[in-house]
């Protein structure tokens, strides 16, 4: 996308970025160092404006996921004990710490919010290592709690006392180094992949990570937040060889990866400078979770690794998608009918960690001034076609809504059918791991 070099376009940025933090005892010469990540100090007041009118509807879900935790605080906060701790997947506590340090951000007066918060940080903190026993080498829930403690340390900085910020900024630096340290390590995978969940995820923690410590230590995190930016960014660079917007992970784990990735356009271009949003695939990813979604926006294709729903959002996709991307309503109003219909109860609902941890990045994304719209004829059933990935779906995204009266008794026997024959990971990623030469189309 760019004539200069990436690695050097990296350096170049960084170092605007990073000219101006902390020496490495934490002192500044400036006064708000946090939070920054995805807003300024300044903006503050706007968010809590917003979600008292055009965003209410994401600010009443944040918090009504932060009454829960409140209220049954034990059923969220992670244990004390590493040992219990690590004997399970234990991704949900930074997913579930990133939902209530947002909620602080909007209702700063909710003390026993603020206080459940760093509490959450506090057991984090506390514990020697975020891995799972049972598959210990595993870096993605280690990932996720990253993620969410880096996340939460911006958000509440301000309303951390000293001894806090050292001591969790502390913790931070060290995950962070060694996630970016094991990248490198030719035994694990993920440090040397593309397009899979596991790869975005790490990467976009280690970025996460490094963006908060670089605000105070310039040297440890310039070279992570390089290697981190690099591989994301050539992941993308990748995906747009991908004509038709897909992702051959399939729907569930397709928006585990596009989570990261679509937080990932965010951040690096508030904070590099660096414009992916005119990317081919992200131009085309809408009409991937258009066409896979079942009549009737309650679940979708079962193709690949799936439950038949979407693991992360893709509400928070979507917004960002058409504020970023789109800017023509498609997105909004897609977004809206999956919150308002898809399965709730298992066994095909979304875990309740996955449901909250993206309605900060949801509320950030939305921008209520691009009105909803549907495509064309939302009830008519399309045939479409995913040449990349190999599917065919027909009937994909149909608004049974909109159905007269003697079709409403049967909209829920609406028509779907869908197939796939392709080749592994889709056309142009296994032409290009094969070597041979890929032309679009």
């Amino acid at each position: 996308m760019c004539p200069m070099s990436f690695s050097r376009q990296i350096l170049i940025t960084i170092f605007a970025l990073t000219s101006a933090v902390t020496s490495q005892n934490g002192s500044t010469s400036f006064e708000h160092l946090h939070p920054f990540l995805f807003f300024n100090e300044k903006d503050i007041p706007v968010l809590q404006e917003r979600a008292r009118s055009t965003h209410a509807a994401i600010a009443q879900r944040i918090s009504l996921a932060a009454q829960e935790m409140k209220q049954h605080p034990n059923n969220y906060l992670p244990p004390r004990e590493w040992r219990k701790f690590s004997s399970d997947w234990n991704e949900k506590y930074g997913n579930y710490l990133t939902a209530v340090a947002f909620y602080c951000v909007l209702n700063p007066e909710d003390i026993k919010a603020k206080e459940l918060a760093i509490l959450f940080m506090e057991r984090l903190e506390n514990l020697p290592n975020w891995r799972v026993n049972a598959t210990f080498h595993d870096d993605v829930p280690v990932a996720h709690s990253l993620t969410g403690m880096a996340t939460a340390y911006d958000f509440l900085y301000a309303r951390l006392n000293n001894t806090q910020r050292i001591r969790f900024l502390k913790k931070i630096t060290s995950v962070t180094k060694e996630l970016y340290e094991r990248s490198f390590d030719k035994k694990l995978w993920w440090g040397h992949s593309y397009i899979q969940n596991h790869v975005a995820t790490n990467y976009m923690a280690i970025l996460t990570g490094a963006l908060v410590v670089a605000r105070h230590k310039e040297l440890e995190g310039e070279k992570w937040m390089s290697r981190a930016h690099l591989m994301l960014s050539r992941n993308l660079e990748l995906l747009n060889y991908v004509v038709d917007g897909s992702i051959d992970e399939g729907v569930a784990y397709g928006t585990y990866t596009s989570r990261s990735l679509t937080q990932y356009v965010f951040l690096a271009l508030r904070h590099f400078h660096v414009d992916f949003t005119r990317s081919p695939w992200l131009t085309e990813h809408y009409w991937f979770l258009h066409y896979t979604v079942l009549p009737g926006f309650r679940e979708t294709v079962g193709i690949g690794d799936s439950n038949r729903n979407w693991f992360y959002g893709p509400g928070s996709q979507l917004v960002f998608l058409d504020n970023y991307v789109l800017r023509n309503g498609l997105g909004n109003w897609l977004a809206r009918q999956i919150r308002e219909h898809k399965v709730l109860k298992a066994p095909f609902a979304q875990a309740p960690s996955h449901q909250i941890c993206m309605l900060h990045t949801e509320f950030l994304f939305y921008n209520a001034s691009i009105k909803e719209r549907a495509q064309p004829n939302p009830s008519l059933p399309r045939l479409h076609v995913f040449s990349d990935w190999g599917v065919v779906t027909y009937g994909g995204g149909v608004d049974t809504s909109r159905t007269n009266n003697l079709q409403k008794t049967r909209q829920e026997k609406r028509t779907f059918l869908s197939f796939k024959c392709g080749v592994l990971h889709g056309r142009a990623i296994n032409s290009v791991v094969r070597g041979g030469a890929f032309v679009h189309g």
